[in-house]
């Protein structure tokens, strides 16, 4: 995602001259270059960008609306909706939904770092 690629551009542009010129001296493929250089340096913050996309995607709910399916209620949808409805039981409602989805997506995140360590095995 572009995302990814912006909060990751900054280690990309630390890649020297040098870098590139010796791993092509060694070997020739571009493939290699990119799993040895590129993503070793950026394994942690492609990992936190995608926990962050994932969160985002799980809790936005415009998404649903923006791609015209409302059908099937998604949770950030449900929270939507509540909040809409300008009551003091349905912002109570909508603000432990909120939570409650937060907390769910907390959840994911010792998943994140399963996958970091084992695509850091892999790299090493």
């Amino acid at each position: 995602s572009a995302f990814l690629l912006f909060i990751s551009l900054p280690t990309l542009l630390h890649v020297k001259q040098n870098e590139i010129k010796l791993h092509r001296l060694y070997t020739d493929s571009l493939k290699s270059f990119f799993i040895k250089i590129v993503l070793r340096r950026n394994l942690k913050v492609y990992m936190l960008g995608s926990f962050i996309v994932f969160a985002y995607i799980f809790n936005a709910y415009e998404i649903p609306y923006i791609l015209g399916s409302t059908l099937e209620k998604m949770p950030a949808v449900l929270v939507y909706e509540q909040l809409s409805q300008f009551g003091m039981n349905s912002m109570q409602k909508a603000y432990l939904m909120s939570f409650a989805y937060f907390v769910l997506t907390l959840l994911f995140l010792p998943i994140f770092y399963l996958f970091y360590y084992a695509f850091k095995r892999v790299l090493s």
